[in-house]
């Protein structure tokens, strides 16, 4: 039987559908903070500032604005474009879509895209040239590298995932609870799936499948490009986080509690966890070893094989995937002293980051 998600996650939930944000008022972000990094440098959002962070010293190299205000607030982690752009949606009260210098944190676009109606809660993703923007408005908007909007289309409602491409199609989940695929020739939607329950991470590509969980308390796979359905199988809790794809298993956590591997091909369980609290992001794989965090603030490194090979335990609560690199795990905890915690392989602190 399903096991329904307990308060805090609901409350946290509720505090995303409704955006109730303000101008930061403290160092740290009150929102739902995220993090991309490459090997040299992190980009953390972090409520009313983008930071780019050493990745060697923790050492802050440049904000974005340089003086906080209501209007921009950022949650998801930045779109780092082929062409050395980084793409960032506010979710405060202007809804701006920016394009920022790597480099340096200004600003490249003249005039930032400002087509949408909502918050942008999803990281926007390049494909062909092309940026795939969803907004919580319920579109997904097209632009090409230079900012100038090319198409939009209206889905159902609210889109928190980033989409996922392969030479097919663009493939996008929404909180209506369908897996779209969408056409990038004919910019329309060639066949949508019904997972149930709202979808609220990104899907996975792998072994010509794709794969995502729902508050149906599911992992389904479908059959790439076709959409045919391979497989479900049945967890405890909803699924919130994107499920993680290495080898021939495929890993992911619950609002239950629980982690799992399942087989790839055919969707059988290899083994469940149990773990201190609701998983709410989805594992990274890292070095040998998978990574799951749960609200409770306890990180866990576990093989391929289910055994525990270290666990961690961080200020905060745990809800945003980490950021990993070949030598670096970045966490990012809310409501916790630190903005960002740096680990190595083996779970020691190498540094962490505190905005001043």
């Amino acid at each position: 039987m399903p096991v329904f998600p307990k308060p805090k996650i609901l409350l946290l939930l509720a505090f995303l559908l409704v955006l109730s944000l303000t101008a930061c008022a403290s160092p740290h972000s009150a929102t739902w903070a995220g993090v991309y990094a490459t090997e040299e440098v992190a980009y953390l959002s972090n409520g009313a500032h983008l930071f780019a962070i050493d990745l060697k010293s923790g050492t802050e190299r440049w904000r974005y604005p340089e003086k906080a205000t209501a209007a921009l607030q950022f949650y998801a982690p930045p779109l780092l474009t082929s062409d050395g752009q980084l793409i960032i949606g506010s979710a405060g009260s202007d809804n701006a879509l920016l394009s920022l210098d790597a480099q340096s944190g200004q600003e490249r676009w003249a005039s930032p895209f400002r087509g949408a109606k909502d918050h942008w809660i999803a990281s926007p993703m390049e494909h062909q040239g092309v940026i795939y923007a969803p907004n919580a408005d319920g579109h997904l908007y097209l632009l090409d590298l230079n900012g100038n909007l090319l198409s939009e289309k209206e889905m159902d409602k609210h889109l928190w995932a980033t989409p996922v491409a392969d030479e097919h199609y663009v493939y996008l989940a929404g909180l209506d609870h369908h897996l779209y695929a969408f056409d990038p020739q004919t910019r329309q939607v060639v066949w949508k799936a019904d997972l149930k329950g709202s979808i609220p991470s990104r899907p996975s590509l792998a072994n010509g499948l794709i794969l995502s969980g729902s508050f149906a308390s599911r992992l389904y796979a479908f059959e790439v490009p076709g959409g045919q359905a391979r497989w479900e199988a049945q967890t405890r809790g909803w699924i919130w986080g994107s499920p993680l794809v290495l080898g021939e298993n495929v890993y992911v956590g619950d609002l239950a509690a629980q982690i799992y591997a399942f087989r790839l091909n055919d969707g059988q369980l290899l083994w469940q966890k149990s773990v201190n609290g609701p998983v709410v992001a989805g594992p990274v794989a890292f070095g040998e070893t998978i990574i799951f965090l749960s609200e409770s603030g306890d990180l866990y490194a576990f093989d391929a094989q289910g055994n525990l090979r270290w666990q961690r335990k961080l200020g905060g609560a745990l809800y945003t995937p980490p950021a990993v690199t070949s030598q670096v795990l970045l966490v990012v905890p809310m409501q916790a002293q630190e903005a960002l915690i740096a680990l190595d392989a083996q779970g020691n602190l190498l540094w962490t980051f505190t905005p001043k």
